[in-house]
């Protein structure tokens, strides 16, 4: 009795079982993990939460530079980006943003809403005072920043 080995025959190796049966199934457990796990979902609503709370921020100073004469006195308090930043708070070595935007450009101080009593923003200010930059560094997935150039009349007028 004769064997006869076809050598011309596909042989399907490890990798190839791995590939086509394990990966896709990794995948789907991970797209799931990822669209039903409540803690993720927390996690984004809060950095949903922070950049909202930074833009509306962002807007009550453009609407305070643009409407107040004093307005900068108050901002020469914030750090230049290049130098770190300032954190926004009621402390004597915090700029108190809210004591000057609230209640006519912010209904409610905002804070970060993974804190309860601290604030958690930090601003900082460009070299020519026509950019501000907000961000939450204590977002849990990543730090968000976002900034705004404004336009307002020169210093001196």
């Amino acid at each position: 009795m004769k064997f006869i080995i076809n050598t011309k025959q596909k042989r399907i190796f490890l990798l190839e079982v791995v590939s086509l049966i394990i990966l896709p199934i990794i995948l789907v457990v991970g797209i799931f993990y990822v669209v039903l796990n409540p803690e993720y979902k927390k996690i984004e609503e809060n950095n949903s939460t922070r950049e909202t709370h930074l833009i509306s921020i962002l807007d009550a100073i453009d609407k305070y530079i643009n409407g107040d004469e004093g307005a900068y006195d108050f901002l020469s308090e914030v750090e230049f980006c290049g130098e770190g930043w300032s954190e926004i708070g009621k402390d004597s070595n915090q700029v108190d943003l809210y004591s000057v935007l609230v209640p006519n450009y912010l209904t409610e101080p905002l804070s970060d809403p993974s804190f309860g009593d601290k604030i958690g923003y930090d601003i900082c200010r460009s070299y020519d005072v026509e950019r501000f930059q907000l961000r939450a560094p204590y977002a849990e997935s990543k730090t968000i920043i976002v900034g705004q150039r404004f336009e307002y009349p020169l210093l001196d007028e």
